[in-house]
């Protein structure tokens, strides 16, 4: 769970960087052979029979929260930050598998890819053929969102969905559902509010995710 907003905010942190807070991205096409929501549902409900979530009972959110918590997970997402009055729009894909994660953010017309392995981070310009390569240091893991100790706070309806909110150290977060399939989740983090359409979830992650692609230039910082 810490690492799943952790990786949200870095790459709406870099959205932002490439397109100076500008809203109105570019939607990406969906990608050929997602799965539907049906299994996604079935596997994360696999998935959290390896988790302990007894404290948070029969909660709607509480089959997500384990797959997250499992790190080993695919999920796709729009989402719109309000900076300061200003929207900034993108669609992402996090995939993390165990200590690997990696982070697909399109928007104003422009593609970002980091990949974090073995305690370096690659950040992929595709339209260069070039990856700049960086050690991750303490100061990067204290930047980290803490969602450690996540609690129940409440439940209720808004907008013909129903939601639960949660409460961390650092902020809330809620849960919004159609039935039992979770549409969205916001997070309001050290004074930034994030809203996330969620597309696909699931613990299917392909390793291809995680490769640096060959022949491209390295630059070490």
């Amino acid at each position: 769970m810490k690492k799943i907003l952790s990786c949200i905010f870095v790459a709406i942190f870099v959205l932002v960087m490439v397109t100076g807070c500008g809203g109105g991205g570019e939607k990406a096409q969906p990608e050929n052979g997602v799965s539907q929501q049906e299994s996604d549902n079935q596997q994360a409900e696999e998935s959290s029979k390896n988790v302990d979530t007894d404290s948070l009972g029969d909660k709607l959110a509480s089959t997500y929260i384990a797959m997250m918590k499992d790190e080993k997970y695919l999920m796709k997402y729009k989402a719109s930050l309000d900076m300061e009055g200003q929207q900034v729009e993108m669609e992402a894909t996090v995939a993390v598998k165990g200590d690997d994660t990696a982070i697909i953010s399109k928007g104003a017309g422009m593609e970002s890819t980091m990949i974090f392995k073995d305690d370096t981070m690659y950040m992929v310009d595709h339209g260069a053929k070039s990856v700049l390569v960086m050690a991750q240091t303490d100061k990067v893991e204290d930047e980290t969102i803490n969602t450690e100790g996540i609690t129940y706070v409440g439940s209720g309806k808004e907008g013909g969905l129903t939601y639960e909110e949660y409460s961390t150290e650092d902020g809330t977060l809620k849960y919004y559902f159609d039935g039992k399939k979770l549409v969205k989740i916001t997070a309001d983090i050290a004074g930034l509010t994030t809203t996330m359409e969620i597309l696909e979830m699931s613990n299917q992650v392909p390793d291809s995710l995680f490769e640096i692609p060959a022949g491209y230039e390295k630059i070490a910082m």
